[in-house]
């Protein structure tokens, strides 16, 4: 697996060469090289002084050093389009005299914006997923069911049909927003019951044990 550091893909996004980024710190371009490699590491005095840099100004500074996952590159490209837009937007008036923004790159944001959520939803699933620690502090009777769940929310999902996977994730953020009372808990087995023929013999035992 390739690693990338922060500073390299930031680098590359803003089109600034080992050249530029050592002359605006006053050092020499072997020490910027290394840091874009990760054969050493940046000073916190530096990592100051990058963020002074007038394309990185909307950048986090934790990226500079980081080992970068998707999410952070989606952050970076937002930081870029960022800057873009404070660079290029213009104060206007319309025609009944009233100020507005024209953004040129607002919808490019706008759709980094959705996808970096999207990967941070993804990376906070896997990370759930693969905590084992998360799993034992289940009792068996929850864990069996987090199973059988997990496995009907994948099927779902493979389905790759759009009304299905929008209901789910209607229902979760419903029960997310909402104390899950046993009038509630009743009335989403009656209607789940109402819709489904549950031919699956374990939804079967799941809809029997969590009636008790």
């Amino acid at each position: 697996m390739i690693t990338i550091i922060g500073l390299e893909k930031l680098a590359k996004t803003f089109g600034l060469s080992v050249n530029q980024i050592a002359q605006e710190l006053g050092i020499g371009r072997q020490t910027v090289y290394d840091w874009l490699k990760g054969k050493r590491k940046i000073p916190k005095e530096r990592i100051e002084q990058l963020s002074k840099i007038p394309e990185f100004s909307h950048v986090n500074k934790d990226l500079f050093q980081k080992e970068i996952v998707e999410a952070d590159e989606l952050e970076i490209e937002l930081a870029y389009f960022q800057h873009l837009s404070a660079k290029h937007s213009e104060e206007l008036v319309d025609e009944e005299g009233i100020p507005f923004t024209l953004d040129p790159y607002y919808q490019d944001r706008v759709a980094i914006e959705a996808l970096k959520e999207r990967a941070e939803e993804i990376r906070r699933t896997k990370e759930l997923l693969q905590d084992d620690s998360y799993l034992e502090e289940l009792n068996s009777f929850a864990n069996e069911h987090y199973s059988l769940a997990l496995a009907a929310l994948n099927g779902t999902f493979q389905q790759k049909n759009a009304d299905k996977i929008k209901v789910v994730t209607d229902l979760f953020r419903f029960i997310n927003t909402n104390d899950m009372t046993n009038k509630l808990n009743k009335d989403l087995k009656e209607l789940l019951q109402k819709h489904d023929k549950f031919s699956n013999e374990d939804w079967k035992k799941f809809i029997t044990d969590t009636d008790d």
